[in-house]
């Protein structure tokens, strides 16, 4: 798949060649429309059209009908709100929903890729005749130099994304020989503004992703625009920021800085495209680009849960990267880890490392082994947080882990929701909404965060980690992975003075909750056991359930910007100096079955024996997350220490 598309790429960079470079145009052009894609009318999953020299990233390429013919009716179609209908003679200082990403999307131009793409798809003139109007009135507003406002037209990364836009949009319509020489001539002073623009040291974010996409339109401009005075020096101005924040950007452990899953994605993803773009188009990239880049596999990698959908940790929406297979097609050709986890279990190998620490961001990684006969997507995998804060995106969730068993993410992060400040953001982004110990009532503070053990057994995995973030309290956080279905959690809270702990644990929307006891037992929408959550006998632990709160927040889950919904949380509280909880957390056929848990934890020493179903075990850990920490787990612990439903 992959070579298939590396051809189509330099096929249409050399029809592109000839023509891009602004006050040349071959005598033997003609109308040459993009080859029909196969299915036209549907709008279902949009398609893409070839890439060229003019085209660096898929979404410029991308359209649906539905979105094409809304425009020819003056509709503008952006996610996230109602399609409005905008006037036919547009002002360019349009803000409907009054919002910065509805104007991000507007004045990028991004909505009237779907008249390209319906042009190009159906070959219908009346798409191309809206595109031009369209195009005329943006180039005949932008010619008048208006004031700087960085709301709209000057916002950086808008900018870059509208430099996108009109380079292809300008390639693409001459060399079909459909460009008028008016439009030619403005959109060319259009462009080479946006160079300027974009060359302004001002007008870069460095060290923050915007800057990945700035910096990669700079180099789509200068390379498809030679004869612009400045193109010289913007070529290599552009590859030097490039490499540079993909420096900055990229941990030493390959995570993106923001710890989300979907920003580690969404650099990931854009640095594949620019590298199979300029490797199609014989344009040079430092060889540190590239290693960066390949530094960035492992954590892609690993990160994805089984159903192919990376974890909401941190600012995350929903996402399912192993859809796009023809851009990690070259990766996968050469790490049968990557293939494995991108194909869902179908082809390549098991990530070979079932408890893998990622140092410089502090995420944890553990998985199930493999086991015959069981699907990849019904295996298990923890995701756990031991690192600090390093950026905006990142929330306030040390010690904090998601778990994926039997299908579904059983305990979630809650989600992002919104960027916004205000008292949803405060919650999303705050220590209640992830599945911690949360210290009276509070978020995290600043210090010090760090991971202890991470290892394996023959059919367990161990993490730990410690964290000082709520002054005078040392709060320690042990897990087991015991197989598929279980999970032995230890968490160990230490003081001088009397506080209130509460273990929070977020259950998957849709689900339902019954409390026996300290037992919590979590069904799916169609009553079938999913999980259940077992409390090892402490006399002090009281239970508390939330479901959609509002004063305070807590109860709300939200995988979609600005779309939540109400999902059970259930907290095991205490008040205490020094205490801790051992608690055990079973899925699959062990969620209907009868289980126990003992234990305790002195000093920095803790023991356990989980007794469920068809599995018992104990587990002794010395110098819980502390330098020289042991772990020991006996699986063949003798059937007499349980003693179910006593």
């Amino acid at each position: 798949m992959q070579s298939h598309r590396v051809v189509v790429l330099l096929v249409v960079g050399v029809l592109t060649a000839g023509c891009a470079i602004r006050g040349t145009q071959s005598a033997q052009s003609r109308h040459v429309p993009l080859p029909p894609l196969a299915t036209a009318a549907s709008s279902a999953s949009p398609m893409t059209l070839p890439n060229g020299r003019e085209s660096m990233y898929d979404l410029v390429n991308q359209g649906t009908l539905e979105a094409a013919n809304d425009l020819l009716n003056n509709v503008w179609d952006i996610s996230r709100y109602k399609p409005a209908t905008l006037p036919a003679a547009l002002t360019w200082k349009e803000d409907p929903y009054h919002d910065n990403y509805w104007r991000f999307q507007f004045y990028s131009l991004r909505p009237t890729s779907n008249l390209l793409w319906a042009y190009y798809t159906t070959h219908q003139q009346k798409y191309l005749d809206k595109l031009i109007s369209v195009l005329r009135s943006f180039t005949a507003y932008d010619a008048t130099n208006p004031p700087r406002d960085r709301t709209r037209l000057d916002y950086k990364h808008g900018a870059a994304f509208r430099a996108m836009v009109l380079v292809d949009d300008y390639v693409k319509l001459r060399r079909s020989n459909v460009l008028p020489p008016d439009l030619d001539a403005a959109m060319s002073k259009s462009i080479e503004k946006l160079g300027d623009f974009l060359a302004d040291p001002v007008n870069f974010d460095a060290g923050y992703n915007h800057g990945f996409t700035e910096a990669s339109a700079l180099l789509l401009v200068a390379a498809n625009f030679p004869a612009f005075p400045e193109s010289a020096t913007w070529q290599p101005l552009a590859t030097s920021r490039l490499t540079e924040l993909m420096q900055t950007t990229v941990g030493a452990d390959g995570v993106e800085i923001e710890r989300s899953p979907f920003y580690h994605f969404y650099v990931f993803d854009f640095a594949l495209q620019v590298e199979n773009w300029a490797t199609a188009n014989g344009v040079a990239l430092p060889a540190a680009f590239t290693q960066q880049v390949q530094r960035m596999v492992p954590y892609a990698t690993d990160i994805v849960w089984p159903n192919g959908q990376v974890p909401l940790i941190g600012s995350s929406v929903r996402l399912k990267p192993a859809g796009f297979a023809s851009l990690y097609a070259g990766i996968a050709k050469t790490d049968p880890h990557f293939q494995y986890v991108a194909s869902g279990g179908a082809a390549g190998s098991p990530p070979s490392d079932p408890a893998v620490l990622f140092s410089t961001s502090g995420q944890i990684v553990l998985r199930s082994r493999p086991q015959n006969g069981v699907p990849y997507a019904d295996s298990s995998q923890l995701v756990m947080n031991a690192g600090k804060p390093s950026t905006d995106h990142a929330h306030l969730d040390a010690l904090a882990f998601a778990y994926y068993s039997g299908g579904t993410v059983v305990l979630p992060d809650s989600g992002l929701d919104t960027y916004a400040p205000g008292t949803t953001f405060d919650y999303f982004h705050g220590t209640s909404a992830h599945n911690t110990v949360m210290i009276d009532g509070a978020n995290q503070g600043a210090g010090p965060v760090s991971a202890g053990l991470v290892t394996s057994g023959s059919g367990w995995q161990y993490a730990s980690a410690s964290a000082a973030l709520t002054k005078g309290v040392t709060q320690k956080r042990s897990v087991v992975m015991l197989g598929r279905n279980l999970v032995l959690v230890i968490d160990s809270l230490t003081s001088t003075a009397s506080h209130d702990y509460q273990q929070l644990w977020h259950v998957f929307p849709g689900a339902g909750l019954t409390i026996d006891g300290t037992t919590a037992h979590v069904s799916t929408a169609h009553d079938v056991p999913a999980m259940q959550i077992v409390q090892a006998k402490t006399p002090s632990v009281r239970v508390k359930t939330y479901y959609g709160n509002t004063n305070p927040m807590q109860g709300w889950y939200s995988d979609q910007y600005g779309k939540v919904q109400k999902n059970h949380v259930i907290g095991y509280a205490q008040n205490a100096s020094t205490t801790y909880f051992v608690t055990l957390i079973a899925t699959g056929d062990d969620a209907a079955q009868p289980a126990t848990i003992s234990g305790k934890v002195v000093g920095s020493d803790a023991q356990a024996t989980v007794c469920a179903a068809d599995t018992t075990a104990s587990v002794s850990i010395s110098g819980m997350a502390s330098a020289g920490e042991q772990v020991k787990v006996d699986e063949h612990a003798a059937k007499g220490e349980c003693s179910y439903g006593s």
